[in-house]
């Protein structure tokens, strides 16, 4: 069933309206985690990806790069407001290598970390407060989008994201009984996991139809078959998962594919019942708010703004008029400016 423009906006709405308020709650409350540590051998580069602070701020605030000595020791503060999922990352040129390891922080978390000489995943040793939250590391299988690219059925991406999905569960399912971890922490993880098959079947679909457009649309039907089938098995709009990385991808990605999907019917051959449906308003409407901004574009930083106001009074009465002139064009009032119209 296609969703209303009410479910749309409400989906919206509160998806952000929960984002700023998390956003401004936490901010107030913000500790310090530190996270420091050595690497017996020297990477290129790495970082803290808090994951889910790309959907509530900058993009370039959603990475804290970690300064290392020639030596190996980093030692770094980040402020955070809540337990969450980050992703504590290394790369290594000379193997064009990116290792992601999980790590679960609380405020006021003190963690070391020790990456021996072979800088691999499994072999990362983390000790401090809230430990037990921190050995699941690179346990958890991710899905290749490269391995199904030009796939124009949804069989095999399917099936192969169905096997990630109950891996996963599996080993999270383990991984607590073993290490008995915080109930922040199991909520949190248990939620993330799932959204992991819709998100990623979702995003998948989504960018690969434009690899193959005729043959997405011929199997359509499969691929919304399966589609729907992932998302029978989820809320979409779901408070308690807000704390949760895949689904706030999982929204994200929702709201993005709307959009293109309300800018294609809002250029197509019905944009009339569009525009009427959605704002109550004509095409010529929205035609005439975009001249408008694109002249204040233009306007900007040339040209002082008591100036500004007056030019954009003229080019608004200017389009009035002109409308006026192609509606009444016989009227003699407007006979006697058309030609003053015209030149300006």
């Amino acid at each position: 069933m296609k969703p209303s423009k009410n479910q749309i906006s409400l989906l919206s709405g509160q998806f952000f309206a929960i984002l700023f308020f998390l956003t401004f709650s936490f901010s107030a409350f913000a500790q310090k985690v530190i996270i420091k540590g050595v690497f017996e051998k020297v990477p290129n580069g790495v970082h803290i990806s808090l994951l889910n602070k790309y959907f509530d701020s900058k993009h370039e605030d959603s990475s804290v790069q970690i300064p290392i000595d020639s030596k190996g020791n980093f030692n770094i503060e980040i402020d955070i407001s809540h337990p969450q999922i980050v992703a504590f990352v290394y790369y290594i040129k000379s193997t064009m290598t990116l290792t992601s390891c999980d790590l679960f922080i609380s405020p006021g978390d003190d963690l070391r970390i020790t990456i021996d000489s072979s800088l691999k995943a499994e072999n990362i040793k983390v000790t401090g407060s809230h430990q037990e939250n921190n050995q699941l590391l690179n346990s958890l299988s991710r899905f290749d989008e490269q391995k199904f690219e030009g796939d124009t059925l949804p069989d095999r991406v399917y099936k192969e994201i169905e096997s990630i999905a109950l891996k996963n569960k599996s080993v999270l399912d383990k991984y607590i009984k073993t290490h008995k971890p915080s109930k922040e922490f199991i909520k949190t993880w248990q939620i993330n996991l799932e959204y992991l098959a819709p998100e990623a079947f979702y995003s998948f679909e989504q960018n690969n139809k434009f690899n193959n457009q005729k043959a997405y649309a011929r199997n359509l039907n499969k691929w919304k078959k399966c589609r729907e089938e992932l998302f029978s098995k989820i809320k979409i709009n779901n408070d308690e998962a807000i704390n949760a990385p895949y689904y706030r991808c999982f929204v994200f990605d929702i709201l993005g594919r709307k959009k293109e999907e309300l800018w294609r019917e809002a250029s197509g051959a019905n944009k009339e019942v569009f525009f009427k449906e959605w704002y109550n308003a004509s095409v010529d409407f929205f035609l005439l708010i975009g001249q408008i901004y694109l002249q204040r574009k233009l306007f900007k930083n040339i040209i002082p703004e008591n100036l500004q106001n007056m030019l954009m009074r003229c080019f608004l009465h200017n389009l009035f008029m002109m409308r006026i002139i192609k509606i009444c064009p016989k009227s003699s009032k407007i006979s006697r400016i058309s030609s003053l119209i015209a030149t300006t």
